[in-house]
């Protein structure tokens, strides 16, 4: 449980939870909430997580948390897998001597966004939209 796990950082790192939250722009109430079992949005745990210098998953799921590895190899997005080369991939890799239509590669990103975000409930969606606004805020802002 989340504000389990907020605890026990704070407890190792000798601070108190109250003063760290409302310094990372939480309120009180939320803390109350979290003690019910409630979850925390992703602001004040990516806030949070830099406060305390730990991982976004310490927070959410613990210390000794571990995932069973997921073989994405077969991904309609290629990025992770046989072909695995730094570069998200919709198709395997296309001969050199190939010509490659860009918009028809773009139309394809664009439609498997799309497809993940439907696939998404409305709280989830809003959370991704606001990672993809600050991101290309971030990006922009990039010299």
């Amino acid at each position: 449980m989340f504000y389990d796990n907020l605890k026990a950082i704070c407890d190792e790192q000798g601070v108190k939870i109250t003063p760290i939250v409302i310094e990372c722009g939480g309120a009180k109430g939320s803390i109350t909430n979290w003690k019910k079992g409630a979850s925390p949005n992703s602001d004040i745990v990516m806030k949070l997580s830099m406060r305390l210098n730990v991982s976004t998953d310490e927070l959410l799921f613990g210390k000794n948390k571990t995932f069973p590895a997921i073989d994405l190899s077969h991904s309609s997005v290629g990025a992770i897998g046989k072909n695995f080369d730094g570069i998200v991939n919709i198709h395997p890799p296309i001969p050199s001597d190939t010509k490659t239509d860009v918009t028809s590669v773009e139309d394809e990103l664009s439609q498997e966004v799309l497809r993940i975000l439907k696939s998404l409930p409305l709280k989830e969606r809003t959370k991704l939209l606001s990672m993809i606004y600050r991101f290309e805020e971030d990006y922009q802002n990039t010299p």
